[in-house]
């Protein structure tokens, strides 16, 4: 065997281990690459990448209906308070919602929300029959029971008054 002579057969195993690691060169730029500029996280430590992906567990607001959901909850007997969540006395109202400690159940129904923003009035409905007739003012307390409104309550010391604050 003469020197610098090379067979066939390790000319092609030579130009296959050549693609085998160029294919592994481009593979391994493209990762680099979405890593760095894609995902954004090739730089970050473990901590601040774990606390990124993190998935966030949906917490859900049971006592928080809307108009909708009015007379079908599961209670025979409960209270809905009725008022817009964002407005000027919505601490007050929402500080008298956590000094209530009845046996009944009490809902919150959001005014500001989307759902229940057209039942929102300058000018409320107590001798509503349905849902699509009711219409709240500032703050309503009503009383539900058996699925039907019971009581309509506007004012505030009617309302501390029912629920015993």
């Amino acid at each position: 065997m003469a020197k610098g002579y090379v067979a066939e057969e390790q000319k092609e195993v030579y130009k296959l281990v050549m693609i085998v690691m160029i294919v592994i060169a481009v593979l391994s730029l493209v990762y680099l690459f979405s890593r760095a500029f894609i995902s954004k996280d090739l730089f970050k430590s473990k901590e601040e990448t774990k606390s990124t992906t993190e998935t966030k567990i949906p917490e859900f607001n049971y006592s928080k209906i809307i108009v909708g959901e009015l007379l079908n909850r599961p209670y025979d007997e409960y209270y809905v308070i009725a008022f817009d969540n964002t407005g000027d006395l919505a601490f007050d109202y929402n500080n008298m919602i956590s000094a209530y400690n009845g046996k009944t159940k009490l809902y919150t129904l959001d005014l500001n929300d989307g759902f229940n923003k057209k039942f929102a009035s300058d000018k409320s409905n107590p001798q509503a029959t349905s849902i699509e007739e009711l219409a709240f003012g500032e703050i309503t307390l009503l009383k539900v029971k058996n699925g039907k409104i019971v009581k309509y309550l506007e004012d505030k010391n009617d309302i501390r008054s029912e629920l015993k604050i």
